[in-house]
């Protein structure tokens, strides 16, 4: 037994956005098929010339890596899912709404002095064996060991003084919300001289005026983390208008 809703079409070339409905399904939940690999695939390896399950064997491990490759983990993530929703910022502010309708005087309150947990973004929440488990961007970058922060690179070379990196540093951090870091990746360490009217001619005369960073095309200025993907542009964007040369957003996969 199987239910769904339908989902109505909208032409392309519009200003409309496709609006997703929920599909619902009901199916036992022993039906659930978890593909995944084994902790330790000891005939994998053999086949591939590292016939290792010999050395764990005689130190009377084999116990250890057969808990590992039982059923347990896989009815684990399927009770994980089964009970998995989505938390985003609309929910969590339908959520603060909620309480500061029954209760006025929490308006203006942060969310730990309302009670209520901390939300960074959009959350996928579940509760496995009493434990709650929050899965976010970081919790899965995290998992695959990648960088989850957004870049600003510069398309050109140039010299970018200290004062610009620093207006473009603020720029950013005006626009970042609280939670969000942003990491400078260029350092203005090349002195530039000025000489007076009144010097004569020759080098080595001036002191140094200002200090400058020797940017070089593709190098990244600027690193943004801990901030959704809209509010990151819109910060690097703006970080954008004040550096002299053309610069590109890019985001980390």
């Amino acid at each position: 037994m199987a239910s769904s809703s339908s989902v109505s079409s909208i032409k392309i070339n519009t200003n409309k956005s496709y609006v997703l409905k929920e599909r619902t399904v009901t199916i036992p939940l022993n039906r659930l098929d978890v593909q995944v690999e084994a902790a330790v695939d000891f005939g994998s390896l053999k086949r591939n010339g590292m016939d290792i399950k010999g050395y764990f064997a005689a130190q009377h491990m084999m116990d250890y890596f057969g808990m590992l490759n039982r059923p347990s983990y896989e009815n684990l993530v399927k009770d994980f899912w089964v009970r998995a929703e989505v938390f985003d910022r609309k929910d969590a502010e339908e959520e603060e709404a909620r309480l500061i309708k029954e209760n006025p005087r929490l308006k203006g309150k942060s969310r730990t002095e309302m009670g209520l947990k901390p939300c960074k973004g959009t959350e996928i929440r579940s509760v496995v064996m009493g434990m709650e488990i929050i899965i976010t961007v970081e919790t899965i970058a995290k998992a695959c060991r990648c960088s989850n922060t957004d870049l600003f690179q510069a398309l050109e070379p140039a010299w970018i003084t200290s004062r610009q990196i620093e207006v473009g540093r603020w720029a950013m951090s005006r626009n970042v919300r609280r939670g969000g870091k942003i990491w400078v990746c260029i350092f203005p360490d090349k002195p530039v001289t000025l000489r007076s009217t009144e010097t004569r001619m020759g080098s080595g005369k001036g002191s140094p005026e200002y200090w400058v960073a020797v940017v070089k095309p593709d190098k990244i200025l600027y690193e943004m983390g801990g901030v959704p993907e809209n509010i990151a542009r819109k910060a690097i964007s703006i970080a954008a208008s004040k550096m002299p040369i053309r610069t590109q957003f890019i985001l980390s996969e």
